[in-house]
């Protein structure tokens, strides 16, 4: 499957924005893409959503308890 093409002036301005503090899936909406591509076209390595869904308070516990 090929991806959407976007404009070089877009990518800038979804750069400007990014820097802004505009969040990645309402860009990508936008630009009717998924959040991953986006930040793939923008040199973003992950959406900052999906390292906050990662992080496990819990885990913490479990790890002490290796300890």
């Amino acid at each position: 499957m090929s991806k959407k093409y976007i404009p070089g002036h877009v990518i800038d301005e979804c750069r400007d924005l990014r820097r802004h503090g505009e969040r990645l899936e309402t860009l990508a909406g936008r630009l009717d893409i998924p959040p991953d591509e986006l930040a793939e076209l923008l040199g973003e390595s992950r959406p900052v959503q999906s390292q906050a869904a990662e992080f496990d308070l819990w885990r913490t516990d479990e790890l002490n308890a290796r300890l």
